[in-house]
């Protein structure tokens, strides 16, 4: 018996070469370990990761995150992951500009009349160029030296379980530490109101983050990595475990991160019944009927009916307690506004630009740091469209248009190669957009959203195209 369980698990490890699993694990450490020096690097000691190094510590964690990707650039080199064509000449020249570009506006951007004093040091600048630097090794890694390897996804696969055990961590130790929140939040939501109308008793489930809105967000990009994992496997069932997931977002109180999943939900129930068409349309004519009528339904709902109610009780400051009952179109209402607040941050950061601000932007970090003086309860501007232009400017922001454009078209390569991932860009890419209306996580930024949603948006279809062209096996890890 001892024999038979030796041989099975001999077997099972046999198909997997070692060398693979410890690359690919070297690579997402480098993505790690400079999401988290992103955090901190623009915590200036407010941040959910930690608070900000010093300038020893900043210039040491630096340089060990390059020598990490120098490493990768090796391993890659002698395996012949990495070849130099004409793609790579391309993204190197773009990487190079891209990087002076932002290094003339950190260095050309008057701080002073922007902040009204000398707060802005020239290890603020530095701890900018170095972020921009790692956001553009992020892509390239992510790009060109994550290929396809004879283990069948086997890079999304680990990323996946990486991600997927960080969270479980996460979810145990708030349940074992905020047990009494939960219960609490139980008796009395609270979550549509949150901090509105004087409510002293919104308390949120934050894990070990400072914020509860962060552990939402991570909640959320569980969801995420969750359709992924269901995508890589061909199993619709894993999926449903977003919905438990779900649940836990309510009682971190982000209200970005809760609508986020629920238009996750409709995006893949949208693709699901386009998925039935050629497969059952008995199947597909039954559900495209209640869809529909689910629609229509849920216009005169909430412009007509307006059965539905969520009731909640809050109380204020003196001890009194007000009943709210809130409608589909209250909330809907309620949406909007919040989505119009958190421009509103810009509004008030974009008084103090110039015409050259406009233009080009002020600056990575700058701009958080910028908004962060009109409202300091605000980490960045809550919004990733803005986020972006007000870093860069238009530049950056047309290059951002012309990646997505780009992913897209490499997606759309893999729709006459893998059903598997016929439509997962597209049932992933609401959502995103939607969510960054309310908070600013773009890709490839060098903080966990940004980096993350890289792995999801870029690794993957990069990752199938090449599988159709070239399977990669590492044979030298560090000898040559």
């Amino acid at each position: 018996m001892v024999k038979e369980i030796n041989l099975f698990f001999k077997r099972k490890f046999e198909k997997f070469n070692y060398k693979n699993i410890s690359y690919v694990l070297i690579c997402f450490l480098f993505l790690a370990l400079s999401m988290f020096f992103g955090e901190v690097n623009n915590s200036h000691n407010s941040g959910a990761f930690g608070t900000s190094f010093s300038l020893a510590g900043t210039i040491i964690f630096y340089l060990l995150i390059v020598l990490n990707f120098a490493l990768i650039l090796y391993i890659g080199k002698i395996n012949n992951i990495l070849k130099f064509n004409k793609g790579v000449i391309i993204f190197i020249f773009i990487g190079v500009l891209t990087t002076f570009y932002m290094i003339g506006v950190d260095f050309g951007t008057d701080y002073n009349r922007l902040f009204n004093n000398n707060s802005i040091t020239i290890l603020d600048k530095f701890k900018s160029i170095m972020d921009v630097s790692l956001s553009i090794m992020m892509c390239f890694v992510l790009i060109y030296l994550i290929p396809p390897f004879k283990e069948k996804d086997l890079a999304i696969r680990i990323f996946c379980f990486i991600f997927v055990g960080f969270s479980l961590v996460m979810i145990i130790y708030s349940l074992i530490t905020e047990m009494d929140i939960y219960i609490a939040f139980i008796k009395n939501p609270t979550f549509f109101t949150k901090y509105d109308s004087g409510n002293v008793n919104a308390i949120w489930c934050v894990s070990f983050f400072k914020y509860g809105n962060v552990y939402g967000h991570v909640l959320f990009l569980l969801c995420l990595v969750i359709l992924l994992l269901s995508v890589s496997y061909n199993r619709r069932f894993i999926f449903l475990f977003s919905f438990l997931v779900g649940i836990f977002i309510l009682f971190s109180g982000s209200r970005t991160a809760f609508f986020g999943f629920f238009t996750l939900m409709i995006s893949y129930g949208i693709t699901f019944l386009i998925s039935l068409y050629k497969s059952n349309k008995l199947y597909f004519s039954i559900l495209l009927f209640f869809f529909i009528f689910l629609i229509i339904f849920g216009i005169f709902e909430i412009f007509v009916f307006k059965l539905f109610t969520i009731r909640e009780v809050i109380t204020k400051s003196d001890g009194s307690k007000e009943v709210i009952n809130y409608t589909l179109l209250d909330l809907l209402k309620k949406y909007f506004s919040y989505v119009d607040s958190r421009i509103d941050i810009y509004r008030s950061a974009r008084t103090r630009f110039i015409w050259s601000d406009f233009i080009f932007g002020i600056g990575y970090n700058m701009n958080d740091l910028l908004s962060r003086t009109f409202n300091g309860s605000y980490f960045n501007y809550h919004n990733g469209f803005l986020e972006v232009y007000t870093t860069g400017g238009i530049y950056l922001s047309a290059l951002y248009i012309f990646l997505i454009v780009y992913i897209f078209h490499i997606n759309n390569k893999l729709f006459v190669r893998t059903d598997r991932y016929k439509y997962y860009l597209y049932v992933i890419t609401l959502p995103y957009l939607i969510y960054q209306l309310g908070e600013a996580f773009p890709i490839l930024y060098n903080v966990f959203g940004g980096g993350v949603t890289a792995i999801i948006f870029i690794m993957v279809p990069f990752n199938k195209v090449r599988e159709a062209n070239e399977i990669c096996n590492i044979n030298k890890l560090f000898i040559k």
